[in-house]
């Protein structure tokens, strides 16, 4: 979903035409809400996958050079202990709600997998 002003204003003239003054304003503070709430989601969820990128020193669906088989990360496997940053790999991405002064936020946070015994890796998000 993104903004359209033009669409939101036409939106709007059409519940204007059924309900009141009072009912259309509530009406346009709820869909700003809605996108506020959408914009936080996409930026939290950038700044979580640059912070990834920045831990394996790689990005999406980029190759792993072979320092970073032995140059140890941030990353620490839960079952095996591996630090390195290329026995990690992203799986994909599990779905978290934030609790916002704005509201509740869906967040896709990002996984990663050892590549040695394929537990999860645990990272800290600081």
């Amino acid at each position: 979903m993104s903004v359209d002003a033009a669409s939101i204003a036409a939106q709007a003239k059409r519940v204007k035409d059924r309900l009141g003054r009072r009912e259309v304003l509530g009406w346009v503070m709820h869909r700003v809400e809605e996108e506020v709430g959408w914009v936080m989601a996409e930026v939290i969820g950038a700044l979580l996958e640059a912070r990834v990128e920045e831990m394996l020193g790689r990005g999406w669906r980029e190759g792993i050079a072979s320092r970073e088989l032995v140059e140890e990360g941030e990353v620490e496997c839960r079952r095996c202990g591996a630090r390195a940053r290329g026995m990690f790999w992203r799986n994909g991405h599990r779905g978290r709600t934030l609790v916002t002064p704005r509201g509740e936020v869906r967040v896709p946070m990002p996984m990663l997998k050892c590549r040695c015994c394929a537990a999860a890796g645990r990272w800290e998000h600081g």
